[in-house]
């Protein structure tokens, strides 16, 4: 008999080395999916508070815009049915002082500007515009302009808050969840193994 014929046998492997399997494997799996969903709530949890906030700072913006609409509306219905050149512009620049005021056009009905200003350059605005009666005559038209800016500084400030809040927590989270996996489940996880 011939002892050098090569049989169909294969090699033996060499055993694997567990990698992957042991219990501290599966607390890091555990730890790591714990870290992917805090993530993802806190994501979700962050973007929802930052539009909501939005919404509502945009909502009292709106609002804001219409009292002064109205206000100037009715502070310019004697001026302008008096053609009081001086009062008129002494109101708009007033109104032109408060930090919300992007811009105000006063027009008469003929579509000649009265007063026209501008107390910054910026293209994001809320424009209200309002008929100026008086007595029941149409005298002209006002038009206001508002800075969403403020709007827009409110929500960064709150975004940052936020986030650093949810990571601190997030973070926390992890790390007590990671530290009770190891005490509570390494001696049944090494049973098992």
């Amino acid at each position: 008999m011939n002892c050098s014929k090569v049989t169909g046998n294969k090699p033996d492997r060499k055993p694997t080395s567990g990698k992957g399997t042991g219990p501290r494997s599966i607390s890091r799996r555990l730890a790591a999916g714990l870290i992917a969903i805090t993530v993802l709530i806190s994501i979700v949890t962050i973007a929802a508070i930052y539009f909501n906030a939005i919404r509502e700072q945009e909502a009292a913006l709106m609002k804001r815009a219409d009292e002064y609409r109205d206000y100037l509306v009715g502070a310019l219905e004697q001026p302008l049915w008096e053609y009081d050149d001086n009062t008129i512009s002494s109101i708009g620049r007033t109104f032109l002082q408060n930090e919300l005021v992007a811009g105000l056009v006063i027009n008469e009905t003929s579509g000649r500007v009265i007063f026209s200003g501008k107390a910054s350059r910026e293209s994001d605005v809320i424009k209200r515009t309002g008929k100026i009666y008086y007595h029941g005559e149409l005298l002209g038209e006002v038009q206001i302009c508002f800075t969403k800016r403020y709007v827009k500084e409110a929500g960064h400030r709150l975004l940052t808050s936020s986030a650093m809040t949810m990571l601190f927590v997030s973070m926390s989270l992890v790390f007590l969840t990671h530290l009770l996996l190891r005490i509570f489940l390494k001696k049944p996880l090494e049973t098992l193994g």
